[in-house]
């Protein structure tokens, strides 16, 4: 799994730019970039944890798989997000294959 023990426990390990992945059996592809991620947490757990000493590994493997991600950013604690990070595609088509090895 891609994890980082960031003091605030948060979602992160996000791959961007991927075209095809292996994880375990599963297999994904698209001719158009996409991000992935694998957690031993659910995005649940991380967000309702304050400290990583509340995290307890379930064994099972989150594997998450995105369009694109939109950068964070905002005027009240910091710049602006710039044009180029943000995710403004109001209409999205995207195709991905699955196959299970």
């Amino acid at each position: 799994a891609m994890h980082e023990d960031y003091i605030v426990p948060q979602e992160n390990g996000s791959h961007y730019g991927t075209t095809e992945v292996e994880v375990g059996s599963l297999f994904a592809y698209s001719s158009e970039p996409f991000s992935f991620n694998t957690s031993y947490y659910t995005v649940e757990e991380l967000e309702g944890a304050r400290h990583n000493y509340e995290l307890k590994p379930s064994g099972n493997l989150e594997v998450h798989l995105d369009y694109k991600m939109s950068g964070i950013g905002s005027g009240s604690c910091g710049p602006q997000l710039m044009a180029k990070y943000q995710l403004s595609e109001r209409n999205i088509e995207w195709k991905i294959i699955f196959s299970f090895r």
